[in-house]
C-alpha cells in the first residue's frame, strides 16, 4: 500500500510539470504585470510602460517588416519597434529550437533576462529598462517567446583595444555581486561621445558574494577568451597583461593584500584558454594558491 502511495505521489508530481508547462502563470514577475493574450501571444508590461499596443503588430501581423538590429542565429533575432510617439523599443525574439531534447528550453533565455535585470538596481552603469516580455502558446506549448526593452541610441560595442573600460565593468560587477557568465566585447556597450558604459544580455547572470575571487577571474578569463575569438590576432601578449595588471590595479588594497600579482595573473591566463561555457577542471583553482586563503 504504502509503494502505491508513493507511486501515485510521484505521477501526481509529474502530471503538475506537464500543466506547470501548459498554463499561463499570471503573476509570472513580480515588476510586471500580466496585459493579456492577442493571437496566441501571452504579454506581460511594465505599468510604466504606456506604449503596449503599438507592439503587439509586429509580431501578429506577418505584414509588417521590423528593422533587423543584427541577425543571430537561426532560432534568434533582434529587431527595432517603433511606437506611435517615435520612441524605439528593441525586442529579442527566441523561437523554439528543433532538438528533441531541447523542446520547452525556448521560454528559458528571454525569461531569465527579464529576471536577471533585477540584479541590476543599483547598478552604476547603464543597463537597458525592461518594458515587456511575451510568450506565443499552441495548444499550451511554448514555440516562441521574447522581450521589450529599451533601445540604447548611440551605443556601440567595445573593440579590442578599449580593454581598459572592461576592467571597470568587472570591478562594477564584482562589487555588486553579479556574474555575468557571457562577458565580452558584445556585451560591454560604449558611447564613444561621453564614454559611457552599458551591459547587455543577462540571461547568463546570477548573484554572488561580492568580490568573489572565482567569479572575478572567471569573467576577465572569459573577457579575454571572446575578444581574441572575436578580433584574432589585435590583442599582443603585452595587451592581455596589461588589461590584467589594470584589473589587479584597481581592486580594492585589502583584496590585492591577500594574493600576488604573479598568482592572480596565471589563473586568468589559464581560464582564458578555455571556451566562456565549458566547466573548468577543479584543479585549475586548487593549484593555485591563493585561493586557499580566505576570501
Amino acid at each position: 500500500m504504502q509503494t502505491k502511495a508513493v507511486q501515485s505521489q510521484g505521477n501526481r508530481a509529474r502530471l503538475m510539470n506537464i500543466f506547470k508547462i501548459i498554463r499561463i502563470d499570471k503573476h509570472l514577475f513580480t515588476h510586471l504585470h500580466y496585459w493579456g493574450k492577442a493571437g496566441h501571444y501571452h504579454f506581460y508590461f511594465s505599468p510604466d510602460f504606456k506604449n503596449a499596443e503599438d507592439l503587439l503588430h509586429f509580431l501578429i501581423d506577418p505584414v509588417v517588416s521590423p528593422d533587423i538590429v543584427f541577425p543571430t542565429r537561426k532560432r534568434r533575432r533582434v529587431f527595432v519597434a517603433h511606437t506611435g510617439n517615435g520612441e524605439k523599443v528593441l525586442c529579442k525574439q527566441f523561437l523554439l529550437w528543433r532538438h528533441k531534447k531541447n523542446c520547452f528550453h525556448v521560454n528559458d533565455f528571454a525569461y531569465k533576462e527579464v529576471v536577471n535585470h533585477m540584479f541590476f538596481s543599483s547598478f552604476p552603469y547603464l543597463v537597458p529598462k525592461i518594458y515587456g516580455y511575451y510568450e506565443k502558446r499552441v495548444c499550451g506549448l511554448p514555440v516562441e517567446c521574447g522581450m521589450f526593452m529599451s533601445y540604447l541610441e548611440g551605443f556601440e560595442r567595445l573593440q579590442a583595444k578599449e580593454y581598459m573600460f572592461a576592467t571597470r565593468m568587472i570591478l562594477a560587477l564584482s562589487e555588486n555581486g553579479v556574474f555575468h557568465g557571457d562577458l565580452s566585447p558584445k556585451n560591454i556597450l560604449i558611447k564613444k561621445q561621453s564614454g559611457e558604459l552599458a551591459l547587455i544580455d543577462m540571461d547568463s547572470v546570477s548573484k554572488c558574494a561580492p568580490y568573489s575571487w572565482h567569479h572575478l577571474v572567471r569573467m576577465a578569463g572569459n573577457y579575454l577568451y571572446s575578444t581574441q575569438y572575436m578580433y584574432p590576432d589585435v590583442l599582443d601578449q603585452d595587451d592581455r597583461l596589461d588589461f590584467i595588471t589594470l584589473l589587479y590595479q584597481e581592486l580594492p588594497e585589502s583584496k590585492r593584500a591577500i594574493c600576488g600579482f604573479d598568482a592572480f595573473r596565471d589563473i586568468i591566463l589559464e581560464i582564458a584558454r578555455h571556451i566562456a561555457w565549458e566547466p573548468l577542471p577543479e584543479e585549475i583553482f586548487e593549484k593555485n594558491a591563493f585561493f586557499s586563503c580566505p576570501q
